[in-house]
């Protein structure tokens, strides 16, 4: 299968080149996200690319950023220590609802709001 963005992407976007595991990753990654966002839109070759791409970079950016499911790290050595507080992370693969609706998929469910009526037409009381 073609890649659908390269490499140099996700280091533009994390701002920092990969180390070789981190690419290693960011190809399994790619393959699962590819793997959801295909089975939820029924293929890839129909959505614009331009915006998979970005949904693609983007999930596997933020799971290079943070990849696992925990809040804080604490490293220390020596003297020095260092802590990073992570808003939530569940470690794995998420394409989050403005991706979806990015991509064409908007979800409905309970709470969703259907207009009635014809366009333009307003009805007086």
């Amino acid at each position: 299968m073609a890649r659908r963005y390269s490499q140099s992407d996700l280091e533009a976007n994390l701002g920092r080149p990969l180390t070789d595991a981190e690419a290693r990753q960011a190809e399994l990654w790619t393959e699962w996200a590819e793997a959801t966002i295909a089975r939820r839109t029924g293929g890839l070759d129909q959505l614009d690319q331009d915006m998979l791409r970005m949904v693609l970079v983007e999930s596997v950016s933020a799971r290079l950023r943070r990849p696992d499911p925990v809040t804080q790290v604490s490293v220390r050595v020596d003297d020095a220590s260092v802590m990073r507080s992570y808003a939530a992370s569940t470690g794995l693969i998420e394409i989050r609802p403005e991706w979806w609706e990015a991509l064409g998929v908007v979800e409905t469910g309970a709470f969703s709001v259907s207009p009635y009526g014809e366009p333009g037409r307003h009805v007086a009381r």
